[in-house]
């Protein structure tokens, strides 16, 4: 069999040769630092969630919430009205780019202008 060089050989602790050479057990072991940053973390996050249950908890927020709905409610009744006279503006400009009858209807109707040789009729209502 071939002689290994040392650096390939089983590294194997000294044993002692008399019980009375070990260590004596330790009563007491100092608590690895790695123990301490995980006592932090939790701690950290232990706070972090106490903030997060107290923002959530808090009296005032139920408040704030109703009276943010009621906007929000307020303000797409608003948007609503105002996507229908976006439509019916919409709609009324494309009446008047079509021609002539638009404009002058809305000029008749508006403002009661007439064409050249027009006679305007008025009737009064009948009185009861």
């Amino acid at each position: 069999m071939q002689d290994r060089p040392d650096s390939e050989r089983a590294y194997a602790p000294p044993v002692p040769l008399d019980e009375s050479l070990a260590e004596p057990p330790v009563a007491w072991r100092a608590p690895r630092p790695g123990l301490w940053r995980r006592v932090a973390i939790a701690l950290f996050l232990l706070g972090a969630l106490g903030f997060m249950a107290a923002n959530l908890l808090h009296p005032g927020r139920a408040q704030r919430l109703t009276r943010l709905s009621a906007s929000k409610a307020r303000l797409e009744s608003t948007m609503l009205a105002l996507e229908h006279d976006n439509a019916r503006l919409t709609a009324e400009l494309k009446s008047l780019e079509r021609g002539a009858e638009g404009w002058q209807g809305l000029a008749r109707k508006e403002y009661g202008l007439l064409l050249p040789g027009e006679v305007v009729y008025r009737f009064q209502a009948e009185r009861r």
